[in-house]
């Protein structure tokens, strides 16, 4: 609940940073790769090799990347088996060593190819100080050669897949080559399957997590059809304001603006305090069990927490915000306009 009234405006910022949901332009491919890499640290000469299969359905949506490695460091030798599964806004991350796995929504990290973000992938490219220097093929594939300059990275990419990725930097080289590429695969729920280990300490069944999932991408939807009307209305708010198409807006078109978007989004921002507000009451019980950071963030994710400890202290000052929130609902119901609810939080204002 703290800084809410603040929290709220600076959403309308951040929702412009929304991912693209469509990473590449192809609907669907299998890849199989060779992989090898030398690093030298001191006088220490690391050695991997191994392979990389790649699974891509819905342009993007799905993501599957599996790698087995054999790691060898003078005498020693380690096998290394990773495994990375996207879907929509959900990433898994394999543990095979401690047969465990990891779920994390609203995932926005690393993702196999070169996304395509608000344009295309050639100038996703060109924005990483890439140039393209000629065509090639790989596997039979056609693809696009780009190099970073001085060639410390050169990739041979086919619509934002990389099919061969040659890296020469800091000590290591390293080639990463297709061996089999098949565009426009024909891929079924059976080619995502993770292993059955526990998920975040938990065994779940396919279809459970399935719902999981389905349930996940609901929410992200939600929060797709929210970001694109906070987009509009900053849009309409600059040209409220006199922002012109390019041009950084001056403080007093800012606070023009800024007052525009609080007007317009007083509907949707009283609507989600009125539900934060009602959440209230079980919000208290699951952080007054809590024990620990993860169990804390698990009762409420949004939560602004001031440090990244959790203890007795850091429990109370939480639940005692929560217990002022919840005393603003007759303030927050009664509020016909952004100053209303502004007036209801008297601590959040600068």
């Amino acid at each position: 609940m703290r800084n809410i009234v603040k929290i709220s405006m600076l959403t309308i910022v951040a929702m412009s940073m929304a991912q693209a949901e469509v990473r590449y332009d192809v609907k669907s491919a299998k890849i199989e790769f060779k992989t090898k890499s030398t690093q030298t640290v001191g006088s220490i000469t690391i050695e991997k090799t191994g392979t990389k299969k790649v699974l891509i359905d819905n342009y993007g949506e799905k993501e599957f990347v599996e790698r087995q490695e054999l790691e060898k460091r003078d005498s020693k030798e380690n096998k290394m088996h990773t495994l990375r599964y996207i879907n929509g806004t959900v990433a898994y991350g394999v543990d095979f060593e401690h047969k465990m796995i990891h779920r994390m929504e609203g995932y926005m990290g690393d993702v196999f190819g070169v996304i395509k973000g608000d344009g295309t992938n050639e100038e996703m490219l060109k924005k990483m100080k890439f140039k393209k220097t000629g065509i090639d093929k790989v596997a039979g594939q056609s693809c696009d050669v780009w190099e970073m300059k001085g060639g410390i990275i050169k990739q041979c990419i086919y619509k934002g897949l990389p099919l061969r990725e040659e890296t020469n930097m800091m000590g290591m080289k390293s080639l990463v080559v297709a061996t089999k590429v098949e565009i426009d695969a024909t891929l079924s729920k059976d080619d995502f399957k993770l292993p059955d280990f526990p998920i975040d300490g938990k065994k779940y069944t396919q279809s459970e997590r399935e719902e999981m999932d389905a349930k996940d991408k609901e929410r992200a939807n939600e929060r797709k059809k929210e970001q694109d009307n906070a987009m509009n209305i900053m849009a309409e708010a600059f040209k409220k304001a006199g922002v012109k198409e390019g041009k950084s807006p001056t403080p007093e078109q800012m606070k023009i603006a800024r007052g525009y978007m609080e007007n317009a989004m007083f509907p949707i921002t009283k609507k989600e305090i009125l539900k934060k507000i009602k959440e209230i009451p079980t919000l208290k019980k699951c952080f007054e069990k809590a024990n620990n950071m993860k169990e804390a963030y698990a009762c409420d994710p949004d939560e602004d927490f001031k440090s990244n400890k959790w203890g007795e202290s850091e429990k109370k000052a939480i639940i005692k915000e929560l217990e002022v929130g919840e005393k603003s609902l007759p303030c927050i119901e009664k509020a016909k306009n952004m100053k209303d609810i502004k007036a209801c939080f008297p601590e959040d204002d600068e």
